[in-house]
């Protein structure tokens, strides 16, 4: 009998995490992250996840910019809404800045000590992607809402 053989695809392999504690409402760490980092970062309609302890979904704030130089996309991410953590091993971390793309040309270490100068940020720390249970789900949740929420044209750049 042929062995068979099964592909396994993660896609959180791909993907690097920098977490953050602020104070500061989403729209206005937008603001200092698009100045400081010198992004474009939008607002497009929230990321909706089910969680399972609850009856109906939860809304968590999504921001979004795909970097068409670098071929990176970044997501800023509430972890919180209404009480509810998305992540709740990092419960402590308000809001998560997703990369996604070709890391080998982009410094996260030194995004993460310029955040790290913003006023209204009290820390930024690199997270380990694969060590948080529940991150896999997600990617997935985040790809699926990417596909559904931005146009054609500028998806295509994330998948080359």
């Amino acid at each position: 009998m042929a062995k068979r053989l099964q592909l396994e695809y993660s896609v959180a392999s791909d993907a690097a995490l920098l977490g953050m504690v602020t104070d500061l409402p989403g729209y206005r760490l937008v603001h200092f992250v698009n100045k400081t980092l010198h992004f474009n970062l939008v607002r497009i309609p929230d990321l909706t996840v089910p969680l399972p302890r609850l009856d109906q979904p939860v809304d968590y704030p999504f921001f979004y910019w795909f970097d068409t130089d670098n071929r990176m996309g970044f997501s800023l991410l509430a972890n919180s809404s209404n009480g509810f953590p998305l992540l709740g091993a990092i419960r402590n971390i308000d809001y998560l800045l997703i990369t996604t793309g070709v890391h080998n040309r982009y410094n996260l270490d030194r995004t993460s000590r310029t955040l790290r100068q913003v006023e209204g940020i009290r820390m930024v720390q690199r997270v380990n992607p694969r060590a948080l249970n529940g991150f896999e789900m997600i990617m997935q949740n985040v790809e699926l809402h990417l596909y559904k929420e931005i146009p054609e044209s500028k998806l295509l750049w994330s998948l080359i």
